[in-house]
């Protein structure tokens, strides 16, 4: 608890004393300044609520903006897909698996820049080859 301290003499009581026990100088005037009442209204509560609601009204409409570009765009990388052949009927999942898988290995197999480059490695084996060999 605190104390009350008098104004006129400086001696400590207790907060229940209505006067100082040495000097008889009164506490009402004291405790009635202290416990004055809240105001009902204010302007700052009102102020910031109306910002909350503004930054949220923001962030709501932006993050609207960002989605609809996000569907937009995904919209145009959809239409502008190339169409992939449909499955043949009758075909299980792992014989189109098997199938598809064919068909890149054609392809990587028929790669010209993969048979530059093995063509290199090889070139390059023989020559560290002749090259130990010499040693």
């Amino acid at each position: 608890m605190k104390s009350i301290k008098c104004k006129n003499c400086g001696l400590s009581n207790f907060p229940s004393d209505v006067e100082c026990a040495r000097c008889g100088f009164s506490f009402l005037k004291i405790k009635a300044k202290k416990e004055k009442r809240p105001r009902s209204f204010s302007m700052f509560s009102v102020l910031m609520v109306t910002v909350a609601g503004a930054a949220g009204y923001y962030i709501y409409t932006g993050s609207q903006e960002t989605i609809d570009q996000v569907n937009a765009s995904e919209a145009k990388r959809a239409a502008s897909k190339p169409v992939e052949r449909p499955v043949a009927p009758g075909l299980s999942r792992t014989e189109y698996d098997r199938q598809k898988t064919q068909t890149y290995a054609e392809s990587v197999r028929s790669s010209q820049s993969l048979a530059d480059h093995n063509q290199h490695v090889q070139q390059t084996e023989k020559e560290m080859q002749q090259i130990s060999n010499g040693k």
